[in-house]
């Protein structure tokens, strides 16, 4: 007996990964000991993994998170003593955590003021704490205020010494095995070593967050280390005493952020994902071949294998380029569910993904998000436009002084592609982003309004000065170089350009239903430039929705919104869309 299959039109089928599961218990690693839970408020736990058990071990009263560079970042380190280092958000601070007991002492007293990060403990004292410090003015987002140094850290005194100061921005401050000397990373980079055949592979990202480690040292002439090609994670050995390395070809193809721990000289933990299954933490031991071991996955429902649909990477012509042609990237996720077909002739609507960075990428690794949506009979397609990570540095300096218009290009050359294969309902194309993501999604639609049926905005850029003026220190002058590109240019000819790649002066042009999905604390990109869209759109009289979540920054953490949030784009969807 075959169970019946139930034709439905695409977009409406039902699907077991509900809003409510996306929101809930589905717990996201941010580091081998943290984890986000948007059940308890989006606070970090700390959580102690053995073969059997997870154990959370941080009271309920703390949150591991940071918050400099306002992405925070490498919020916890390990202590030779067996405690746990962490700064706790939203107060600050810095606090010594004894998993066993629970306890907790304070190292340095909460300032709201002053962040630390990045921890590093002396090897041989254990008395002195490395760190970055990032110290801002009071009631102040003023990005010139703001000073970032590194600090060494007296336990038991509490005094607080900085140690090196001047450059914009630390990162990675170190001991070395004796505790002798200090490492320490500041943009300047001396030498680069070159391994045959991954010329352009990619071994790090941008790093907005502190504490990204994407590569360790098993013993003194061994790197496991993740390569990066085509927006997928290798997990490779690399002997550094003659450059040569092999591929462990494992399953995982998607690896970010603190995401690689040393156990023994032969075995490491690794946080990732699979083509197939979701972020999660595992052991891999090394041999002759090298075996893994799931140890904690991020999944706490089961889902039937049968809805599960892998992105296929897809190469494009860059049709709508008006400057640069060639080819551009992206995923294509179709629409997959067991119990459903649609409608015979018809064709999926279409959602195109557009990811935050813009210097970033979306990796094939599988995300129950969107197999939400294609579990529901959407196709989803995920753009790598020019100027994404992960296909090396000459695709991703194509985006240089075209932010907003080449990322926009590869958008509508992808539609079309699909069109021409016979994939989509070109009637029913939908866009949506996050971030910078959530900026192309309004230049979109009024750069290509013929193509779009409807578009959301996820804490989305609607005005580039608006943007340059107001935004935090770290990314104060990214822009620059992705709007402006190279040479002078005076003030008149910056005020030109940033109007003119900016949706709130050409929203005149819209013919789609728009959505804005904004945080009201977020201070990457502030609460106005979503209010200021929402009353141009008004006077113009266009079809526009805004929606804002208080409490939410730069990125949405706690249960309540995500599951709001999901809510809200479905609904959407479906009466503008369908």
């Amino acid at each position: 007996m075959t169970n019946a299959v139930t034709v439905a039109p695409y977009g409406k089928w039902d699907s077991p990964i509900t809003a409510e599961y996306l929101s809930g218990d589905s717990i996201h690693f941010e580091g081998i000991q943290s984890n986000s839970r948007p059940t308890e408020g989006g606070r970090f736990a700390v959580v102690e993994i053995t073969e059997d058990i997870a154990k959370d071990v941080l009271p309920a009263e703390y949150s591991a998170m940071g918050s400099i560079h306002e992405y925070g970042g490498g919020s916890i380190a390990m202590h030779p003593d067996g405690r746990l280092l962490f700064t706790n958000h939203p107060k600050n601070g810095i606090f010594l955590l004894d998993p066993a007991s629970g306890e907790v002492e304070m190292v340095v007293a909460p300032d709201a003021t002053v962040r630390f990060g990045n921890f590093s403990v002396h090897p041989k004292t254990q008395e002195w704490i490395l760190a970055v410090q990032e110290t801002h003015t009071k009631d102040s987002q003023d990005s010139t205020t703001v000073k970032n140094s590194i600090v060494a850290i007296h336990v038991p005194t509490a005094k607080v010494t900085t140690i090196v100061e001047g450059a914009d921005f630390y990162q990675h401050p170190q001991f070395n095995p004796d505790g002798s000397q200090l490492y320490r990373f500041d943009g300047l980079v001396s030498k680069h070593i070159c391994l045959n055949g991954l010329q352009t592979a990619e071994f790090g990202s941008r790093e907005p967050c502190l504490g990204n480690c994407t590569y360790i040292q098993l013993d003194e002439k061994t790197l496991v280390a993740s390569a990066n090609k085509s927006a997928t994670s290798n997990l490779i050995l690399i002997d550094i005493s003659t450059y040569s390395w092999k591929d462990l070809s494992l399953p995982i193809v998607d690896i970010q952020k603190n995401a690689i721990a040393r156990v023994t000289s032969s075995s490491f933990a690794v946080i990732g994902s699979t083509r197939t299954s979701p972020q999660a933490l595992y052991r891999v031991d090394l041999g002759d071949t090298a075996s893994i071991k799931l140890l904690k996955s991020t999944i706490q429902l089961d889902i039937p294998e049968s809805i599960i649909s892998e992105a296929q990477h897809i190469t494009f012509p860059r049709i709508y380029s008006k400057g640069t042609t060639g080819f551009a990237n992206a995923w294509l996720v179709e629409p997959k569910n067991n119990a459903f077909k649609g409608i015979e002739g018809t064709k999926p609507p279409l959602l195109v993904w557009m990811h935050g960075g813009p210097t970033y990428h979306v990796p094939p690794g599988l995300s129950l998000t969107t197999q939400y949506w294609t579990s529901r009979g959407y196709a989803y397609v995920l753009v790598n436009h020019v100027g994404s990570t992960g296909y090396g540095r000459a695709y991703r300096e194509m985006l240089d002084g075209q932010w907003g218009a080449a990322d926009i290009e590869d958008a509508a050359s992808c539609v079309a592609f699909l069109n021409s294969e016979r994939i989509i309902d070109p009637s029913k194309v939908g866009i949506v982003g996050e971030s910078a993501g959530g900026y192309a999604v309004m230049q979109a639609l009024y750069i290509y309004p013929e193509i779009w049926a409807a578009g959301i905005s996820i804490y989305g850029i609607s005005s580039l000065s608006g943007f340059a003026e107001t935004t935090h220190k770290f990314e104060s002058h990214y822009i620059d170089s992705l709007v402006l590109g190279k040479g002078e240019k005076s003030q008149e000819e910056i005020e030109a350009i940033y109007k003119g790649r900016s949706a709130l002066y050409h929203a005149e042009n819209i013919r789609a239903p728009l959505l804005l999905l904004q945080g009201d604390v977020d201070t990457i990109v502030p609460a106005s430039q979503a209010t200021q869209m929402e009353e141009r759109m008004h006077e113009l009289g266009k079809e526009i929705q805004v929606v804002m979540f208080e409490g939410e920054g730069h990125g949405f953490h706690m249960s309540k919104t995500i599951r709001a949030s999901t809510e809200i784009q479905t609904e959407f969807w479906l009466n503008k869309l369908l």
